[in-house]
């Protein structure tokens, strides 16, 4: 619970909102608070799961599926994510996403999308036992971040 309570008290800090404790929290929710917890003190943090999604925008799939091939190391900056805790939504602002092991674990599904208007999902995964890192200030990152916009992925496993 102490935990909680100085993960919380973080939060409140960096967004000037007020948080309730809450009286019961998922087990993603609580890593979740305390990954942004971490970044907002230290300025880095490990992911609080090993998979995240990206929304690609449907113009530029060919020259994302060609950057990104099948995987790798992953070096990503966005202008910002946003978490959602109960009521509350938190904002990260400028954070990067290092990763040296990374799958694309829908590209089948991606190279199948020849119709339609909607922006695409990718979703990635860590090929291995490795770790997502977070960090802010970002880094200035390659030609990913023109061509897409991080979505955490609603059901990830925690580790």
């Amino acid at each position: 619970m102490a935990e909680l309570i100085v993960a919380l008290d973080e939060v409140q800090k960096h967004t000037k909102t007020p948080f309730r404790i809450p009286e019961t929290i998922s087990y993603t929710d609580f890593h979740e608070l305390q990954m942004l917890h971490k970044l907002f003190t230290t300025g880095r943090a490990l992911w609080p799961d090993r998979r995240f999604t990206m929304g690609v925008r449907r113009d530029r799939l060919a020259e994302f599926l060609d950057t990104v091939g099948e995987g790798g190391a992953l070096h990503v900056r966005f202008d910002g994510l946003g978490f959602v805790d109960g009521e509350h939504r938190i904002d990260t602002g400028p954070v990067q996403l290092d990763a040296p092991h990374m799958r694309l674990i829908n590209r089948e599904e991606l190279e199948a999308a020849t119709s339609g208007n909607a922006d695409l999902q990718a979703e990635w995964e860590c090929a291995d036992e490795t770790s997502i890192q977070s960090a802010a200030p970002p880094i200035p990152s390659k030609r990913l971040e023109s061509i897409t916009e991080a979505k955490r992925s609603p059901s990830c496993d925690c580790r």
